[in-house]
């Protein structure tokens, strides 16, 4: 499997494939933390990225989610040398990653792919933005359905290694609420949880219970794959 963004920007930059080394995280793990130097960039292949936003009194939530359609890292190429935001790797799985710095002097003056990072920039505003009205608007039922499906499509799997409060935390909701929401979705037939594991048993079921937020930005990602072939 292979990220899909760094595909079209090997396209037309050949010498980057060189310089990518695979590496994997453990569930949970940190890859930045807030103020740190970001060193490399990194392309989820099956592995899946979540970018959280810690309040001074304990509160958090994520911001953002990639997987293979995308990176984390890319504030460095804007000229910012320090994460604004927590990032923890929210499922095991493989990692493709560039020094930050072989990947900006690698991409200079190339206009195609400069614009491709344009179009990903304004796809992760939409991201952001859709996730604030969501959280705002939507129950925590449809949101752990619209997580959990974009979070399988992510990681190119059926199953994730997730515990209860990894989910919570990222979806910034109370432990006990969480495994209520998974346990009424594992008597409906949706899912299957085991201890640290979620399993997909039906997709179409979990899809018509999630927000409208998961069909919104799966065809946000679609038109920006039209604009920058």
């Amino acid at each position: 499997m292979e990220n899909t963004l760094l595909a079209r920007i090997v396209r037309d930059c050949e010498p980057l494939a060189r310089m990518v080394e695979p590496v994997e995280f453990a569930s949970g793990e940190d890859i930045y933390s807030a103020g740190s130097l970001i060193r490399h960039v990194y392309f989820p292949t099956r592995g899946v990225l979540s970018s959280i936003l810690e309040l001074r009194g304990g509160g958090t939530a994520e911001t953002l989610t990639v997987g293979n359609e995308g990176l984390v890292g890319l504030s460095v190429w804007l000229g910012v040398k320090r994460s604004p935001e927590r990032v923890l790797q929210q499922g095991a799985g493989e990692l493709l990653r560039v020094s930050a710095r072989d990947f900006c002097n690698c991409i200079k003056g190339r206009p195609r792919i400069e614009s491709v990072l344009k179009f990903f920039l304004a796809y992760t505003l939409r991201v952001t933005a859709q996730n604030a009205a969501c959280s705002s608007h939507h129950l925590l039922r449809q949101r752990v359905c619209r997580w959990l499906l974009s979070s399988f499509e992510r990681a190119g799997s059926g199953e994730l290694r997730l515990s209860h409060a990894l989910l919570a935390h990222l979806l910034g909701a109370r432990r006990q609420r969480v495994s209520e929401v998974t346990a009424e979705l594992q008597r409906s037939g949706l899912i299957c949880y085991q201890r640290t594991s979620i399993r997909l048993l039906d997709c179409a079921g979990l899809e018509k219970s999630a927000c409208e937020c998961f069909a919104e930005l799966r065809a946000s990602y679609a038109r920006l794959l039209e604009q920058t072939l």
